[in-house]
């Protein structure tokens, strides 16, 4: 792990989802390298109700965290969707490493939510908040300007990997 084991335990009265929303933003805080490539730090994400809520909602839609997403507020702008089959905040956040790093680093999320059903977290990075509407080209909730990289044509960040799954 990135951060020392225990350290969601160490967030005492936390709940869980504020506590793996930490561990996602101490990995964005600082550069790192995604396989070859050298990501700098990504902007401070703010915790987003109408994304928990959405989280909560998508386990229980039987549709795929992606496609609720765009179902729900998403579509059109860059976010990442994904569930981790995980207990602790801890876990959830070593199985959400093993996702492609570019995604949890990309620049244009602003936005966090996630949600444990069981033993199944679903995490939601967007860049906005679901019924924002459409900001002026290259401000944040809007898809990169032609020629910048952005996820993939669905909106979600592919693929996904082990113990974690759109």
């Amino acid at each position: 792990p990135l951060l020392p084991t225990g350290t969601a335990r160490a967030a005492g009265l936390a709940e869980d989802h504020t506590v793996l929303y930490y561990l996602v933003e101490m990995q964005r805080r600082f550069k790192r390298n995604c396989g070859s490539e050298s990501m700098p730090e990504a902007p401070s994400l703010t915790p987003s109700t109408p994304l928990r809520s959405l989280a909560e909602q998508s386990a229980a839609s039987g549709q795929t965290p992606a496609d609720f997403a765009r179902a729900n507020g998403l579509a059109g702008m860059p976010f990442l969707a994904v569930t981790i089959q995980a207990g602790s905040p801890q876990d959830a956040f070593d199985r959400s490493n093993a996702a492609p790093c570019p995604s949890l680093m990309n620049r244009e999320y602003h936005y966090i939510g996630a949600a444990k059903n069981g033993g199944q977290w679903t995490l939601f990075l967007a860049g906005a908040e679901p019924g924002t509407p459409p900001a002026a080209p290259g401000e944040p909730g809007l898809p990169a300007a032609p020629g910048v990289a952005e996820p993939t044509a669905s909106g979600a960040a592919e693929p996904t990997a082990p113990g974690v799954a759109e």
